[in-house]
């Protein structure tokens, strides 16, 4: 069951929703980019490519887990060859782009109150 957040009783503060342009590392837009090596050699659908995508973009460890399921249920020598190429370029990752905004973005906050 859910419940709207007026339907609970409870004075909840406002939300105040923003949104954020956050510019990729360039080993992040590497792995993002070789996503598509999936598509082209006709191991994913056009919808699973865009939601693996999503998940690129929100940490390398939420695209892990997927990218490690696709690994245990394909045993074809092309896709194990294009799995290791999109690992190689996920490994690269030193940092997450959008981690480090929201740490910004909480050091601000903490800093005007």
């Amino acid at each position: 069951m859910r419940n709207r957040r007026e339907d609970t009783g409870l004075n909840w503060p406002k939300r105040v929703i923003q949104s954020f342009d956050i510019k990729l590392s360039k080993e992040e837009k590497n792995f993002y980019e070789s996503l598509s090596l999936l598509k082209e050699g006709s191991h994913v659908q056009g919808f699973s490519l865009l939601t693996l995508q999503r998940e690129a973009c929100s940490s390398r460890e939420a695209a892990y887990l997927t990218l490690k399921k696709m690994m245990a249920d394909h045993l074809h020598p092309d896709f194990e060859q294009t799995m290791q190429i999109i690992f190689s370029k996920m490994n690269q990752i030193k940092q997450n782009a959008k981690a480090e905004k929201a740490l910004e973005l909480i050091k601000k906050k903490l800093m005007i109150k």
